[in-house]
């Protein structure tokens, strides 16, 4: 393939940037909008979008623009907003189909009560497998047209006082690859009451950007952390990851600046303070975010799984740098390279990170 320097990008008002964007958005540079049909238009929605800021539109604008199908894997849903839309989908004609996770839902009352009001409308809920500790994934497909790749869980607080990303895509291939895992996991769960099977195999899995857990996370997060030369900045909710922590240290060893945005204890109540005192004293620039519920006017509390290395390249999805999710739990990425969505996340990193405070000293 030719070098960015000798591609030619003569197309009048488009960028080489743009195109890069349609590549990401439709699988292929040269797609012409008078020839699709209006179900299969790209989303109106900004290709990567940022909560709090921008709020449930950009779920409610997906489920509401769907026709035919909606898969959604997603690790809570608690949020009446989207139930009542998933429910409206039904009510006209719409097949959808939402595996939550089991551990969650048998812990979480609001969990068990949106579960039931989505039943009584008719949304087919699978709880998936316990084979994976967690099934935590994040996707949201609608007519097998588009997708989107989240780190969200939706639950009213993601709305509200929170650091989350999605990315839409329109892309055939994710989007196969993303709907033959999730046909898989619905086949291999069951609705709340019922037995499940005691496995949960991993289908056929191809396309090089996306990173499942637990079949190539730590393998896909540790070969991108090892490309970086300049720069890693990284935002996690959980450090707990001895192996990938590591490899943040040796990056910061042999030059790179990584700077690194989480919570000291997360809602759940995890700490992470060991693991920051680890990485700080090793070279990791690392800042924190309030924990649980933030104040009025302070920092949204940092949820969101990202990673941009050397600014060209980032990862955006379920997996915190932690064993358990990379290895074990059933989990969700995507790994990008187009320019302007790189570089807004980057923007947003930045002032997050100007905004974020030094760790207490233990």
């Amino acid at each position: 393939m030719a070098s960015r320097a000798n591609r030619p990008c003569v197309q009048i008002g488009v960028t080489c940037e743009v195109l890069e964007t349609r590549r990401l958005l439709t699988g292929s540079a040269h797609a012409h909008v008078s020839g699709l049909g209006e179900a299969a238009r790209p989303p109106q929605a900004p290709a990567l979008f940022i909560e709090p800021q921008a709020g449930r539109a950009p779920i409610l604008d997906a489920i509401d623009s769907a026709r035919s199908t909606i898969r959604l894997g997603i690790c809570n849903i608690s949020d009446p907003q989207i139930g009542a839309a998933l429910g409206a989908a039904v009510a006209r004609g719409v097949n959808v189909e939402v595996i939550v996770d089991q551990a969650d839902y048998h812990a979480k009352s609001a969990e068990q009560a949106e579960v039931a009001s989505l039943l009584a409308q008719g949304v087919a809920v699978h709880l998936s497998n316990p084979v994976f500790p967690q099934s935590f994934e994040k996707e949201l497909v609608i007519d097998q047209t588009r997708a989107v790749i989240m780190t969200m869980c939706l639950v009213p607080q993601t709305f509200q006082d929170t650091r989350d990303y999605g990315l839409i895509l329109a892309n055939p291939a994710i989007i196969k690859e993303v709907t033959s895992v999730f046909d898989n996991d619905w086949a291999y769960s069951a609705p709340p009451g019922q037995p499940t099977p005691a496995y949960n195999p991993t289908p056929p899995l191809h396309v090089p950007t996306l990173i499942w857990g637990p079949t190539n996370a730590t393998a896909k997060l540790s070969q991108l952390i090892q490309s970086a030369r300049r720069t890693i900045d990284v935002t996690t909710e959980l450090l707990d990851d001895p192996y990938l922590d590591g490899q943040l240290i040796a990056a910061a060893h042999r030059g790179v600046r990584v700077q690194l945005i989480c919570p000291v204890n997360t809602r759940e109540g995890t700490s992470n303070a060991s693991a920051i005192a680890l990485l700080a004293g090793q070279g990791v620039n690392v800042r924190v975010t309030p924990d649980q519920n933030p104040p009025a006017n302070a920092p949204p509390y940092m949820h969101a799984k990202t990673m941009i290395v050397d600014g060209r390249v980032a990862y955006l999805g379920s997996i915190d740098l932690d064993t358990i999710e990379a290895t074990q739990d059933r989990e969700l990425g995507i790994i990008f390279r187009q320019r302007p969505l790189v570089a807004q996340l980057g923007t947003q990193f930045q002032t997050d990170w100007s905004t974020a405070q030094a760790p207490p000293l233990s």
